[in-house]
């Protein structure tokens, strides 16, 4: 017997009808997994529920098909100023809807076998069709080209890890110039191209970061050089995998370390992220001056890269920091780690480079926007020492930062800037619970955005409600004169999280002067 709450057609009623329908964003990440593609959605990347006994399998390969290019169109109408257009035309979603849409063109192509037409109805198609497959042969030609300048390059070196990526591609660059003409690029905090001579040209970017701008800097400054230096700019797995397979392609890998970060999409485990980050793990290359190798500092998923290594034919070289002595480590300018300069000497060790030139050029070498330098300032009376964290999100490096910092600062009242994204929510709400359950400083001030959330988390984990200073929005000068307001008459000042907001850009432009 029917209960009588179900739903029963009246005869006033139309009969139901199975109709395709836009699920809800969770549904939708589960059609996605469901059907083989990425968790991560994008607009050309998603899935739909039906009825399968109304909609057989080629009109769901059809329908798919053309909602895509549905998409498609939405974006281009979202993003037709110069700046957003071009970045999505030479995003790699772009080059998937290529082969979507030649895909689509084939479909066609075998309705008008099985079922002829006319001329004038086949042109259209066939004029389609020859588009693209002239956009396709440019992606070859393209394809082919870069692969050819990159085989011409014998040293080619992938830095990965989560933390001091942008610090080791400068030190590494800055050993291989004692014997070899290199060409490095950074995408940290400030990315940039390191010409052979150590001068440095800032990249300005139109639009979002995109791995292809690896393809571009190759293209422009790779001509005549011995070796090249990269960054992995890639997050999710998949890009990394297509950055380093398809664009750089390696003859050495380099791993910093593995911390908790990007665990939407690397993973929840540390054990996921080194696996993610094992994707830029190089092939083995006969035929290099050097290739083949791995050369990483990090010691407790030590196995799960030896794994990755013997898998890909790959060397793996462990370079001790125990190695690098406190003298060494007092020699640089700035807040250097035992871990990053070991890599670079384990480079110097491989290409037969003298430990003591390899060291003298890493100190004369520029460091990277986001290496911590400390300055000692005054401003009506009261010191400060500033000491800018903006590299550092992730727990593991923030309180080894933090502890070090304090140590060498005793007397001084710590106050944490908090420099929140709002498009990076969960690292606001992580840096609020290492604010408040480790780090535990004197007061926290919010930069940037979302400082009402970050401030709720705060006050959630049992922080005084009282030593927490929402400043989002605030001009520089007010952000300053509240920091002095609240020092008795030392502070130490620590920016953390993001670098890329407008008030941490005005910030580290003028607290020179203001200070």
């Amino acid at each position: 017997m029917r209960s009588p709450l179900s739903w029963r057609r009246r005869p006033w009623q139309a009969p139901r009808r199975t109709r395709l329908c836009r699920p809800s964003a969770g549904r939708r990440i589960e059609a996605a997994r469901h059907y083989g593609e990425a968790s991560r959605l994008d607009p050309l990347n998603f899935g739909y529920y039906w009825n399968s006994q109304r909609y057989s399998s080629q009109a769901w390969s059809l329908l798919v098909l053309w909602d895509r290019c549905a998409a498609l169109v939405r974006c281009l109408l979202r993003n037709l100023s110069p700046r957003n257009l071009h970045s999505f035309l030479t995003s790699w979603e772009t080059g998937r809807f290529v082969i979507y849409a030649v895909v689509a063109l084939l479909l066609a192509m075998a309705a008008l076998v099985l079922r002829p037409l006319d001329r004038a109805q086949a042109l259209p198609f066939l004029g389609a069709l020859a588009l693209a497959a002239a956009l396709l042969g440019c992606l070859w030609v393209e394809t082919k080209d870069h692969k050819r300048r990159m085989a011409h390059i014998p040293i080619r070196v992938h830095v990965n890890g989560i933390r001091g990526k942008s610090t080791v591609t400068r030190l590494i660059a800055a050993v291989l110039r004692c014997k070899y003409t290199t060409l490095a690029k950074t995408t940290g905090s400030k990315p940039c191209v390191i010409f052979p001579t150590g001068d440095e040209l800032e990249i300005i970017r139109r639009g979002r970061a995109n791995i292809k701008e690896q393809i571009v800097t190759a293209r422009r400054y790779a001509e005549d050089v011995d070796a090249l230096v990269f960054e992995c700019m890639a997050v999710n797995p998949e890009f990394q995998m297509i950055s380093e397979q398809d664009i750089v392609q390696s003859t050495i890998g380099v791993i910093t370390n593995v911390r908790e970060d990007h665990q939407d999409l690397m993973g929840l485990t540390l054990r996921d992220i080194a696996l993610s980050i094992g994707s830029t793990v190089p092939y083995i290359q006969p035929g290099f001056i050097r290739g083949g190798y791995l050369i990483t500092t990090e010691v407790r998923h030590l196995a799960v890269l030896a794994d990755v290594c013997q898998k890909r034919g790959t060397k793996l070289i462990y370079a001790d920091s125990e190695t690098v002595t406190d003298e060494e480590l007092h020699r640089f300018p700035y807040m250097a780690f035992k871990d990053n300069i070991a890599l670079a000497l384990e480079f110097a060790k491989v290409f037969h480079i003298p430990r003591d030139q390899a060291l003298q050029a890493m100190v004369e070498a520029k460091p990277d926007v986001g290496a911590v330098v400390v300055r000692e300032l005054e401003f009506e009376g009261k010191k400060f020492r500033y000491a800018p964290l903006w590299a550092v999100n992730d727990r593991e490096s923030a309180v080894v930062c933090v502890d070090t910092l304090r140590a060498a600062a005793p007397g001084h009242i710590t106050v944490l800037l908090l420099n929140n994204r709002a498009d990076r929510q969960l690292r606001t709400v992580q840096f609020a619970d290492i604010a408040s359950l480790d780090v535990k400083p004197d007061y926290v001030m919010t930069l940037g955005e979302m400082g009402e959330i970050c401030a709720r988390r705060l006050k959630r984990n049992g922080f005084p409600s009282d030593r927490i200073l929402v400043m989002d929005g605030q001009p520089v000068e007010a952000v300053i004169r509240k920091l002095v307001e609240i020092t008795p008459e030392r502070a130490l000042i620590i920016p953390t999280v993001n670098i890329h907001t407008r008030q941490a850009h005005e910030l580290r432009e003028r607290v020179g002067d203001v200070l």
